[in-house]
Formats: structure tokens, C-alpha cells, sequence
């Protein structure tokens, strides 16, 4: 063998394929390999043998053969369960109703008590389906849930309700009309007024306040709805309510009108008819603004009118009648009253009205002397009130705790305040006054001692021009009737000339100043002739001890 060249590895040796050559002393040439090419292409994969691949495809055919099998089989079995069971299935519902499971007997058991939800778009209540003329078929209802996905509802529907939910319309019976009419006694608690443009007090400033829209139950309209067939599937029925808008939607007018009303406060004038005094109340212009509302008025310079918000004014003017004090000692105000005056006042372009104070009942404890009349006396009401408010206690004791009436039990007409009879028992005579002002005093006869006229504050309640007194057989000119002694009697006591008796007889001519009546004022045929034209029913009658 020759010697291997210097630092060349070995040649790899293969078995000879023909003679040898001989052996030479030159070195090898250097090998020179050729480039290799970038597109040149792959050498393929081994290939699978063909058996294994046939193999490969029998399985997964027979694994798809396999799952379609099992799933028929589900089908199948699921088909026998839906089309055979005799209960509704899971998720069905009728009328709103969950009836799912259930057996005819149970659904139509679970509809009698059927209630429809009615829903005005910002409420729902509901109400039994036959409060408004709803006729509902239970059984047949019953029977529809049960057979939905066997005989109705199709494949398709019997799936939706058993991994679902599928809501049925009830068999109902609706005449459009009677479910109108029924629906229409809701409309009073559902309906709305729409509220016209108005102002109101922002930072002491009138600012306009926008109009708001009312609303309206269309009854006839919501009644047609039930038309389709599966109008109440849900167990809901949407009310239609239309829109009503308010008649004033421009502010910027009445802003205008307000601005001069409300540069002052509104005021209260609160007579009081028993003390004959009155006070005023000035309610701020920052809270009566608010109650300043506006409505149509063709005489008005900018076509509307302002007037207050009486509800508002009222729930003001009742709190502030509310607790001791607040317009001395046992009064009150009648909120409905003055809020009304308020009103009308604002209507006439004043901002000052009058109301009137009312007096409360109270209790009284009685004192050592005193009796049934002593105290009635003293609080100027005929005593046999004060037993009726008592349950006709007679006779008192010390400690005693007597109910005294509200003294405007005698006051029942509307109060003439501008006038004023006073009458003086001790002085036996009448004073009239008018805004304030005496005009006349006469001379005046009242009630004998075992028939006084009793004092107190009351009212002119009658005129009678000829009034005849059964008890004592007497005619009495120009009467003028001023309280009742007993409550529920027939007899009253007031003015009147001198009286004629058995058919002609005068009486009393000369008897002016001292006491000789059976409880009336006695006045001359002149002046009580006068004081029969000018005394209203009304008008305040104070008679003094």
C-alpha cells in the first residue's frame, strides 16, 4: 500500500466492482463536487404501502357509521319520547304560565286563576283576565300546551320547547268592545293632563318652564291589539297611550306677565269673625312663583292667563296650618278656601286675598261653681250645644273635662266681614258698623231673665218680612234671624219691630232699653225697617253681656 498524503483523511473503502487498478505514485487529483442547484427537487417521502391506506379510510367510515347510528338512536328515542309522553313539555308556557310537566288537569288547574299583565310603558299591574272582558278557554288552552311538539309545533317547535322555551297563546274569547268599556275605568289612574308652559323662581329670577305632554289611554285601540291571535302569548298587554300636547308650549309670553305679578309677595288677609281682628300673611315671591301655571285665555293681551297651581298652594297653605301656634291658639285656616281665594285673587291681577280663620273644639276642666250653663255662657254658646257635644251631661264635677264646640258652629255662612251688629245686653242697645265704621246706634230691647238672648258671636241666617212665634203667639215685623237655641229646633232667635198679638194687639211700644222679649232684639219699626235692607245673611252679629 502507498502512503496516505499528509493530513487527508482516509478514504471510505468499498469492495472493488472490477480488477483493480494498479497502484501509481502520483497523488489523486482533488475531488471537485458539483454545485447544488436551489430548485433542485425533493426527494419524495417513502409511500405508505397500499394496504394501510385502505385500512385508514374502512375505520373512519365505520366510525361515522357508528356516530350517525347513535345519534338516530338518540333521535329516535327522543322522537318516541316527545310524540308519546301526555305531559307539556319542559318549556312551555301559556299565557305567560309555566306549564311545562304538567298534565292537562294540571294546566287547565294552573289557568283558572288567569291574570293578565298590563303595562302603560312605565308601569305594569296585573289584573284577572276577566276584569276586562277577557274570556279565557282553560281546557282547550290546556289541551293546545300538552299537544304542542306531537301534533302542532312541528319537529322543529317540539325541540325549541323541550331544550327551550316556547310561549303558546291562550284560547281566549274578547269582545272589543266589552274589553273597551273595561279598560276605560283604568283611564283615570293611567292618564295624565299635560302641563302647559309656565315660570318659575331660578337664582330670584322668572325663568320660563317647559311645557310637558299628557298622556291618554286609547282604549279602543289597545282592545283592537287582541285581534292577533298571539296578542296575549305572553300574558302581557301593552296599553297605547297617546301623547297629549300641553295648549301653551310657548313660555316666553307668559315670562312677560309674570314678571310684574311676582316683584311682590302674595298676601293672605286672615280674618278672624270672632275676635273681629285680621292678619296678614305674606307668602315670599320664591315660593309662590313656583305655583304660577298658565292657561288659554282669548281676553288675555298675551293670549293666556295666569293662576296658581291650587294643589300646590293648598299642600302649602296645610302645612302651614299644622301644629300649635301657628295662627294662635286652637285656629286654623281651611286650605281649600284660601288657596281658592288665592286663585281668584291672581285671576283679578291682585296678589292680595282674604281668608278666613277657624276656630278648633277644645276641652275644658271644670272649676268649683260652675254649671252646664254657666260655662256654655262664658264661651258664648247656647248651652244645650255644649250638652249635645257632652252627651247631655246635666250636672258637672270638679275636674271634670267638658268638650267645647268650635264656636264657628254658629258661623255656617260664608263671612260678610266688611259689616258688624254688635248688641249690648247690659246696655240694651244695638251698634252697626260698617268697614269699620259706626254707622247707627239705637236702643234695643233683649230677653227676660227665664228667656235671655244668649251671648255670643253668630250670623244673620234668614230675612223674614212678617215671622210668626207659635210659642207666644206673636207677629214680628221685618225678622231677621240670628241663631238657634236649641241645635235641630225650629225656632230661631234674631231682629224684629214690635210685635202684634190676637189679631192686631201691639206690643212693647214703650219698652225700648229694658229687657221684656222671649230671647230676640227688640228694635224700633224704623231702624230695624233699615238695618232688615242693609244686614246680608252673613253678616257677623256679636252679642255682648
Amino acid at each position: 500500500m502507498s502512503a496516505r498524503p499528509p493530513n487527508r483523511p482516509p478514504s471510505r473503502q468499498r469492495a472493488p466492482t472490477s480488477a483493480p487498478r494498479p497502484p501509481t505514485s502520483r497523488a489523486a487529483p482533488p475531488l471537485h463536487l458539483p454545485p447544488v442547484a436551489t430548485n433542485a427537487p425533493r426527494r419524495a417521502m417513502p409511500r405508505a404501502p397500499k394496504s394501510s391506506l385502505k385500512w385508514l379510510v374502512i375505520g373512519a367510515l365505520a366510525f361515522m357509521v357508528s356516530l350517525f347510528v347513535f345519534a338516530a338512536l338518540i333521535v329516535g328515542v327522543g322522537a318516541l319520547f316527545l310524540l308519546g309522553g301526555t305531559t307539556a313539555l319542559p318549556g312551555v308556557r301559556v299565557g305567560g304560565v309555566a306549564v311545562g310537566g304538567m298534565t292537562v288537569d294540571e294546566v287547565t288547574a294552573a289557568l283558572a286563576d288567569w291574570q293578565i299583565a298590563l303595562t302603560d310603558g312605565e308601569a305594569t299591574f296585573s289584573v284577572p283576565a276577566a276584569d276586562i272582558g277577557v274570556g279565557l278557554d282553560s281546557a282547550a288552552s290546556a289541551r293546545a300546551a300538552v299537544e304542542y311538539g306531537r301534533r302542532s309545533g312541528g319537529i322543529g317547535g317540539a325541540m325549541r320547547a323541550a331544550f327551550g322555551t316556547v310561549d303558546l297563546p291562550p284560547v281566549v274569547d274578547a269582545n272589543a268592545a266589552v274589553v273597551a268599556g273595561a279598560l276605560a275605568t283604568y283611564a283615570p289612574a293611567l292618564n295624565r293632563a299635560p302641563i302647559n308652559a309656565g315660570v318659575q323662581f331660578v337664582n330670584g329670577q322668572i325663568a320660563p318652564r317647559a311645557p310637558v305632554d299628557g298622556r291618554a289611554l286609547d282604549a279602543v285601540a289597545t282592545a283592537d291589539a287582541l285581534a292577533d291571535a298571539n296578542a296575549l302569548a305572553d300574558g302581557a298587554l301593552d296599553l297605547i297611550m297617546r301623547a297629549i300636547p300641553p295648549a301653551i308650549s310657548d313660555p316666553a309670553p307668559i315670562v312677560a306677565a309674570a314678571q310684574s305679578l311676582v316683584a311682590n309677595p302674595l298676601t293672605l288677609r286672615l280674618y278672624d269673625p270672632i275676635l273681629d281682628q285680621a292678619e296678614l300673611r305674606a307668602i315670599p315671591p320664591e315660593t309662590w312663583s313656583a305655583w304660577l301655571i298658565a292657561e288659554d285665555d282669548a281676553a288675555s293681551a298675551f293670549g293666556v292667563r295666569l293662576r296658581l297651581d291650587t294643589a300646590a298652594t293648598r299642600g302649602y297653605l296645610a302645612a302651614e296650618s299644622v301644629g300649635a301656634g301657628k295662627f294662635g291658639a286652637g285656629r286654623h285656616i281651611d286650605a281649600d278656601e284660601a288657596a281658592n281665594a288665592l286663585d281668584a285673587a291672581l285671576a283679578d291681577g291682585s296678589n292680595r286675598a282674604d281668608a278666613r280663620l277657624y276656630y278648633d273644639e277644645f276641652a275644658h276642666s271644670v272649676q268649683s261653681g260652675e254649671s252646664i250653663t254657666s260655662v256654655a255662657w262664658a264661651y258664648g254658646l247656647p248651652y244645650p250645644y255644649l250638652q249635645a257635644a257632652n252627651l247631655g251631661v246635666a250636672d258637672l264635677s270638679v275636674g271634670q273635662t267638658l268638650i267645647i264646640p268650635s264656636l264657628d258652629t254658629q258661623l255656617p255662612l260664608p263671612i260678610v266681614s266688611d259689616k258688624r251688629i254688635v248688641v249690648s245686653i247690659s246696655g240694651q242697645r244695638v251698634t252697626v258698623y260698617e268697614n269699620g265704621a259706626l254707622l247707627w246706634d239705637w236702643s234695643a230691647s233683649t230677653g227676660i231673665a227665664s228667656s235671655p238672648t244668649w251671648q255670643g258671636v253668630y250670623q244673620v241666617l234668614l230675612h223674614e218680612s212678617n215671622a210668626y212665634a207659635g210659642n207666644w203667639d206673636l207677629w214680628m215685623p221685618n225678622f231677621i234671624g240670628v241663631y238657634y237655641p236649641i241645635p235641630g229646633a225650629a225656632f230661631i232667635n234674631g231682629f224684629h219691630g214690635f210685635p202684634t198679638r190676637g189679631g192686631g194687639q201691639l206690643l212693647w211700644t214703650g219698652d225700648l232699653g229694658r229687657r221684656v222679649t222671649y230671647g230676640c232684639i227688640l228694635l224700633s219699626d224704623t231702624n230695624v225697617s233699615l238695618l232688615y235692607a242693609w244686614a246680608e245673611d252673613g253678616v257677623i252679629v256679636e252679642i255682648q253681656a
